[in-house]
């Protein structure tokens, strides 16, 4: 057990159910087929992973809902290979 971990789960005031979510996500996050994923990590991983043609028929059969949720489209695989430009909604606070 890492000394983290330990540190987060022997804590004495935190409740013994609490202790044990915190043990699992940690050992879940460890495990490359498990079902926590760190979220923030993982959101813009994906042109990194998947190729303009296959971002290009996902756009295609989600356009709806991506229209509905703010998406931004890629545009053209030029557009597609420039990985400074972001493709997340804008939140307005």
């Amino acid at each position: 057990m890492p000394d983290m971990e330990k540190l987060i789960v022997q804590e004495e005031n935190i409740p013994e159910r609490k202790k044990t979510v915190i043990h699992n996500q940690i050992i879940q996050a460890k495990n490359p087929f498990g079902t926590y994923r760190n979220a923030a990590a993982v959101l813009e991983t994906w042109p990194s992973k998947l190729s303009y043609e296959i971002v290009a028929r996902i756009q295609e059969g989600c356009k709806e809902l991506m229209e509905e949720f703010g998406y931004k489209f890629v545009r053209s695989k030029e557009e597609y290979e420039d990985k400074t430009v972001s493709y997340l909604p804008d939140i307005e606070s």
